[in-house]
């Protein structure tokens, strides 16, 4: 875990350990933890690019909800990469391109209504209020389930 306050923003990741040429790459640009970024932070956020002034300070309730959600997308990385493979887990369920981390064209705006998977990668900002609404899907779920090899009757 990374306490950042007053700097720039640092980005959470999860390369996870070296299985192939994509975990290779993931291990050299990617660092292994969750950062927790409170205060004032400078950043460059993907949705923030149009801004002049990358300023802005970031409250303890909103940075203990996107700790949250980041733990547990970063954890879910293990999780699919388990069932799914390097290039699924780290292409997001096929939402970005698993080398560059640019979205693709299979990612879309937030859900306006109903449950929101964790894992994928979305075109947009989802406000606080609304995170709520994020769950781990049930092909995720499942995919734990069969990864325990517990028999369900």
């Amino acid at each position: 875990m990374v306490y950042n306050t007053n700097g720039n923003w640092i980005r959470s990741g999860n390369p996870g350990s070296i299985k192939d040429p994509l975990t290779i790459g993931g291990n050299i640009f990617s660092i292994q933890a969750i950062c927790y970024n409170i205060g004032y932070i400078y950043s460059l956020e993907w949705y923030e690019f149009y801004k002049k002034n990358n300023w802005r300070y970031r409250d303890e309730s909103n940075e203990d909800i996107e700790f949250k959600e980041t733990s547990a997308h970063e954890i879910g990385h293990e999780i699919i990469k388990k069932y799914g493979g390097p290039i699924y887990s780290y292409g997001h369920k096929e939402t970005v391109n698993p080398v560059f981390q640019y979205e693709n064209s299979n990612a879309i705006p937030y859900p306006k209504t109903g449950e929101i998977d964790l894992m994928p990668y979305y075109t947009d900002w989802l406000d606080y209020s609304d995170r709520k609404r994020i769950v781990v899907s049930e092909k995720d779920v499942l995919g734990l389930i069969w990864l325990t090899k517990v028999s369900v009757k």
